[in-house]
């Protein structure tokens, strides 16, 4: 899963308008964060993914 994915379909998810449509995108969204947090127990995260956390705190 690319480290980014799941940013991209949050984003997507916060911008969706239809109520229909809604609910799948944010089961997709859980789902790549999920993959993201299980990647993230194998190993070191990217350089890029370490600076762009600490941006946030």
């Amino acid at each position: 899963m690319n480290e980014r994915m799941w940013r991209k379909l949050y984003e997507l998810a916060l911008s969706e308008r239809d109520p229909q449509k809604l609910s799948d995108r944010i089961y997709e969204t859980e789902a790549a964060i999920f993959l993201r947090l299980q990647t993230l127990e194998k190993g070191p995260v990217s350089q890029a993914e370490l600076d762009e956390r600490s941006s946030v705190y």
